[in-house]
């Protein structure tokens, strides 16, 4: 469990430094901001296919933007199922 909480804390301080406007939302700009140059074609969020579909597979609700609660979502499903939505606070304990 510590190691999931681990995950979770580190995962959410990295996509919180994207956070460049400091909203509380990695949006797709943003998080195509952080992206290394590849040469490949990106669209206008600077994010190539292979990073758009990072952004996407954490985008759980598929707003456009990525939340804490988002990333923390998915990191809690590590190892467990966990039944909450991205708006509410993670559950480390098993069942719903």
């Amino acid at each position: 469990m510590a190691v999931i909480k681990a995950e979770i804390n580190e995962a959410m301080d990295s996509r919180a430094s994207l956070d460049v406007n400091q909203d509380g939302e990695v949006s797709a700009r943003e998080y195509g901001l952080s992206q290394p140059s590849t040469g490949r074609v990106v669209d206008e969020d600077g994010l190539d296919g292979h990073a758009r579909g990072y952004f996407e597979r954490e985008d759980y609700d598929r707003n456009g933007v990525i939340m804490l609660g988002e990333i923390a979502r998915g990191r809690a499903k590590i190892g467990h199922d966990n039944c909450g939505t991205a708006a509410e606070p993670v559950q480390f304990a098993s069942g719903c």
